[in-house]
This record gives structure tokens, sequence and C-alpha cells, in this order.
């Protein structure tokens, strides 16, 4: 269900390069949604950014250097789901 849908939100790990491109997306969740399907879809997602070599949007200035080269967590929900529900 939609109401289900919402609620899920898997953490991956990715590693990005100075050009914003993903070059590394780990297999396994860093923090699963408790839904095999929700995960692989959001790994499958993330796999065909890195095969597309599509650049992810340019980071504020404020916390490029964050991003940019770096290995970063990356939350992936539901459809109009709340990231911060994932943190906790």
């Amino acid at each position: 269900s939609v109401g289900d849908e919402r609620r899920l939100c898997a953490v991956y790990e990715i590693n990005i390069g100075k050009n914003m491109v993903i070059w590394y997306v780990r297999n396994n969740p860093v923090k699963s949604s408790g839904n095999e399907l929700f995960d692989d879809a959001a790994r499958s997602m993330l796999l065909k950014l890195l095969e597309d070599k599509a650049a992810l949007p340019q980071p504020p200035k404020e916390v490029d250097e964050l991003y940019r080269g770096r290995r970063v967590q990356i939350i992936v929900t539901g459809r109009n789901g709340d990231p911060s529900r994932c943190t906790k």
C-alpha cells in the first residue's frame, strides 16, 4: 500500500567522484528497509546511475567538500517518504 511505501527507506554507501559521478555502490545496504524488494530496487537505481555515469546535482557551495570526491551514505525512500525517519 502507499502508506507502507512511504515508510520504506534504505541507506546505501556510495563513492562520488570529484565530477559528482558515482563510481562505487556498496552491494549491501548500510541500513535495510526490511523489505528485500525495496532494497533491491534502491540498489538497482543507484547502479543505473553508476552505469550511466550520470552526474549528481551539484551540492551547495557550503557543503561541496562533504560530497565531492567522498564516500557518503545516501538515503533512498519510498514515494513521498520522509528521509528523516530513516536515521532514527
